[in-house]
């Protein structure tokens, strides 16, 4: 089996050609993009049943053991059932929700969204592997942006601010103790996507005012500048982003009722895929491939009365669905040390942000 892979890496640029549409990749890998996504707009109230006793860990410190289990094939092709398991992390150090989430070899971050008092936040929270601690503050306060990491740089475009989509996009570079403003997006968006892939960034999705974002921009990290693409065949906002090869992938969101599409966009033909529909519609969720397998976990519905408190997997043009560890919608997610790392979100109709962090692997 292929070694997990980190986005921003060097071996992010070694990609299969497959058919995405099969909703598992034929390599065993977790590969997932850094996106906030939420599952409550600007202004509007999250909704949805309370989640489960979330048995959080103390910030800075990874909690006791605690585990669940799901089903997932060996490989593409079998239907034999391996052990996955769904555990509690390490908290963060405050409640958030509609954050954004991205990782580095050895870093998790979470940036941005709504705290407590449902206020927009200019916080960064580092995770170092044993505990977290406070980032570099974000030059502005945000909620729903999308974040990912390039060549070990993090990079967290669009989002909410003062109730308007920004088209502003900030790398915090290796190493570097503070932010930096970069091109701007053509277009500004919030509940997007934000998918590295190859030699680029692509801003897929998201809301602005009343619009459903159509249009796809592509970043180049090496010449800081957009340029505008094929448009979503279903535009949408609160998508789920990740990777699955060279295919930039979306799941979810709302239309603006409740998506079950999946759709995939080839990054080396620049043309759209059609994957097969979520056996249940959700929006603001997570989304990756885990250890060869398309997972779709929470988000809520777009109406904002329920929550989707389920973990969703792929296999070959079906679905099955387990139980999420704690149900939430509007989560920071990222690959993390071989892990499927989902941080803060809500636990309830509006706001009601959390400082849980989970985690999905074998």
């Amino acid at each position: 089996m292929a070694r997990p892979i980190q986005p921003g890496t060097s071996s992010q640029n070694h990609r299969a050609r497959h058919d995405p549409t099969m909703l598992r990749p034929r390599f065993g890998l977790l590969v997932v993009a850094c996106v906030a996504l939420a599952a409550c707009g600007a202004t509007g109230s999250g909704s949805g049943a309370a989640g489960a006793d979330s048995g959080k860990g103390s910030a800075g410190a990874a909690p006791a053991s605690r585990t669940t289990t799901s089903a997932a094939p060996v490989s593409a092709t079998s239907t034999v059932p391996v052990l996955r398991s769904q555990r509690a992390e390490a908290s963060l150090p405050a409640a958030v929700q509609e954050s954004a989430a991205a990782a580095t070899d050895t870093k998790l971050y979470v940036v941005g969204g709504y705290n407590s008092a449902a206020q927009s936040v200019s916080s960064v929270f580092v995770y170092n592997g044993s505990q977290w601690a406070n980032g570099p503050t974000f030059p502005i306060a945000v909620n729903h942006p999308a974040a990912a990491v390039f060549n070990g740089d993090v990079y967290v475009a669009g989002g909410f601010t003062s109730g308007s989509a920004t088209k502003r996009v900030f790398k915090l570079a290796n190493g570097a103790t503070s932010w930096k403003e970069v091109a701007a997006m053509h277009t500004g968006r919030a509940a997007a996507a934000l998918v590295p892939v190859g030699r680029y960034l692509y801003a897929i999705g998201g809301l602005a005012g009343s619009t459903q974002i159509a249009q796809v921009e592509r970043y180049d990290p090496a010449t800081d500048a957009w340029t505008d693409l094929i448009a979503m065949p279903h535009p949408r906002n609160h998508v789920a982003g990740y990777l699955d090869g060279d295919f930039v992938c979306v799941a979810g969101g709302r239309e603006p009722t409740t998506s079950g599409a999946v759709d995939c966009l080839d990054t080396m033909t620049t043309t759209w895929r059609a994957g097969h529909s979520l056996q249940i519609p959700t929006s603001g969720a997570a989304a990756g491939i885990v250890e060869g397998a398309l997972i779709v976990v929470g988000g809520e519905s777009a109406g904002e009365t329920a929550l989707v408190p389920l973990l969703q997997e792929g296999h070959g043009g079906a679905w099955s669905t387990e139980p999420m560890l704690d149900p939430r919608h509007g989560v920071g997610y990222a690959p993390y040390q071989g892990r499927f790392w989902m941080c803060g979100g809500g636990t309830a109709p509006g706001y009601h942000a959390s400082a849980t962090c989970t985690s999905i692997g074998k």
